[in-house]
């Protein structure tokens, strides 16, 4: 049975901090799965082996501090609700969606309202990684295909965003900005799949390090749109 272990976590300031802590402890093959509460700087660590504090000390950046410890024996960790951590994507798709709708106004055609949309998403959303790019670049490594291989295509991801953004705004070089987000998005979404399926505890890095977002359903759905609707425009 997995055993629940509870740390107090001292120094961490923002969810970069978090999202640097959980990167840690993922790499270390006795731990099963492990969350942080934003709020209380508590570490939940679900493992087969018990560890001391000064263990996980060891294996985290020397200016985050263990400070407690609190043993229970559980399976799952604390769930916390998902729908408000989810609530900074949902709000921010809303006004997305809303925003391409009145630029369209005037004349509601669909190929239009499409490109719009997709274009103000990656521009909002490398605008959130910009903020903390190697936070960015840390979480993304965790499920994306190419990141995981290649370290620099993190720091790069929030820049390709900005060339497809800027080609479908401003309609130039437009089937290249949509063949390239399907493949992007290809490979993202096969590694949010992979993570989903084997019950992965990660943050989604879609709103980069800012938001402290769980990788849910959404983040999937959020893909599926987005690669769909690219399919459609190309066919055409």
């Amino acid at each position: 049975m997995h055993k629940l272990q509870q740390f107090k976590i001292d120094g961490v300031k923002c969810n970069a901090c978090i999202n640097d802590i959980l990167y840690d402890l993922k790499q270390n093959k006795h731990i099963n799965s492990v969350d942080m509460n934003s709020d209380l700087n508590e570490l939940y660590i679900s493992s087969e082996k018990q560890f001391t504090a000064v263990q996980i000390q060891s294996y985290i950046k020397s200016q985050y501090k263990v400070l407690t410890k609190t043993n229970r024996k559980n399976i799952t960790l604390k769930k916390i609700n998902k729908i408000k951590k989810l609530y900074p994507l949902i709000l921010i798709i809303t006004y997305i969606f809303l925003s391409s709708i009145l630029i369209n106004i005037d004349d509601l055609n669909l190929n239009n309202l499409m490109l719009d949309y997709m274009g103000i998403f990656f521009i909002v959303f490398s605008f959130f990684k910009f903020l903390d790019l190697k936070g960015f670049k840390n979480s993304f490594m965790c499920y994306d295909i190419i990141a995981k291989k290649v370290s620099l295509y993190g720091y790069i991801y929030p820049f390709i965003e900005i060339t497809i953004s800027s080609f479908l705004l401003f309609r130039y070089n437009v089937d290249l900005a949509l063949v390239i987000t399907i493949i992007i998005l290809s490979f993202t979404t096969f590694g949010v799949i992979n993570t989903l399926r084997n019950k992965i505890n990660t943050k989604c890095a879609c709103l980069g390090s800012t938001f402290n977002l769980p990788m849910t359903e959404a983040t999937l759905i959020e893909n599926f749109i987005m690669i769909i609707m690219s399919l459609i425009m190309v066919a055409q």
